[in-house]
Parts: C-alpha cells; structure tokens; sequence
C-alpha cells in the first residue's frame, strides 16, 4: 500500500544518500505511514471521487407548414451533457425558424432567425489548473472529508502539495459561463432570366455572454 511504499522509500533515500534521511519510529511521518501499513488502509480513491459516468440527452421538436407561396420550419431543441468530472456540464436551448416566400415567378426570399441559451462549466484543465492533477498527485491517506465542529468539510491533504481534488470540483458548481446567441438571416432572389438570378443576402449575429467565476481566498490544502 501507500503506507509501505513511503516507507521503503525514505529507506531506500537513506541508503542511497544518508541516514538521516530514513524516518524513525518516533516520527509522525512514520507512525502515520506505518498505520497505514499494518491496517491495510483502503484509503481515498481521489479519482473515484472526481469522476462519474458521463451522460447526454437531447430534445428536438419541430413543426412545418405553409401554402404554394409561403412555408415555414420551426424547431426547438433540448441539449444537456453530464461530464465525466464531477460537477461538469452543459445545459442548451435553441430555437429556430425558417421561412420562404414567393411573391411571384420572378421574386422569391428567405428569413430565419436562431435563439440559442447556453450554460456551461468553466472546466480548467492542464496539470496544475484542472482537476485531474491534483487527483492523480493526492496521497490516499488523506481523507477527502473530514468533520469539523459537527459539520463534514473538505480534509486537508496533509503529504502532498496539492489541494483537495474534491474541492476543486466542488467550486466548479459555481465557475459557469452563460451565454444568449440571436442569429438572423434574410435573402432575396430575383430570376432576371432563365440561367442568371439575383441573389442578396443579409445576416446579424449578435452574443452576450456572462461569466461568472469563483476564486476563494485560500486553498484547502
């Protein structure tokens, strides 16, 4: 285990550069680690405690319609992906509308228009910024929650330079980016003769997007 494994480890330092590097009994570090051993301590799997089956599901409806010099499409759609991180996702709404018109054999045009909602996690990835760094770093000795006061908190990593894994996920509920999309098409076709058509095309896009991000003043560690 973890235990025996820090332990053969200071030995093997101690042989190799100097004795003073082997722990003794009377460390903490080595009652800690011996526990461990002779208990044969489970411990915390932190990659079992940030990560999750991912899951998707989609939505769509739509009706259609129209006449000999009119037509229309109109669709709604329903999008939500659950990550693989825990506290991972993202949540789509999008609705849309085509139409055509004929106004005679010569002239004939198109609009539509998009709106699409958004919300999504800011997932930070990378070794040091993401989750799966401190994951794949955290001793399995330490405990991802611990009470304090009466109440369950985040546990302190205690040997290794990292924060706890859970935490992280846990301020991903509050990292979200929110994001509203209006996109709006219009064309115009005008058949001058047979094989040559005027055509002009119009489109507006416009986003607003709202972050929001949570930096707390000091790291669980």
């Amino acid at each position: 285990g973890y235990g025996q494994a820090k332990i053969l480890a200071y030995d093997n330092q101690a042989i190799v550069r100097d004795r003073a590097s082997a722990l003794q009994p009377g460390d903490a570090k080595y009652q800690v680690f011996k526990a461990a051993w002779d208990e044969g301590m489970v411990g915390t799997d932190w990659q079992d405690e940030v990560l999750r089956r991912g899951s998707y599901s989609n939505y769509e409806v739509s009706v259609n319609g129209g006449s000999d010099a009119y037509s229309y499409h109109l669709s709604g759609s329903y999008f939500n992906e659950e990550g693989v991180i825990v506290n991972s996702g993202l949540d789509r709404y999008l609705i849309r509308l085509n139409t055509h018109y004929k106004f005679s054999e010569w002239v004939s045009g198109s609009a539509s228009v998009s709106y699409m909602n958004s919300e999504r996690t800011n997932y930070k990835d990378g070794l040091w910024g993401g989750v799966m760094g401190p994951a794949m770093i955290a001793d399995p000795i330490s405990p991802a929650y611990v009470i304090r006061d009466g109440k369950e908190v985040f546990g302190p990593v205690l040997w290794s330079l990292t924060e706890n894994p859970v935490a992280v996920t846990d301020r991903m509920q509050y990292d979200i980016s929110r994001n509203d999309q209006i996109v709006s098409n219009m064309g115009l076709d005008i058949k001058l003769m047979d094989g040559l058509t005027f055509s002009s095309k119009y489109g507006v896009s416009i986003n607003f997007n709202r972050p929001r991000t949570f930096n707390p003043e000091y790291q669980i560690n």
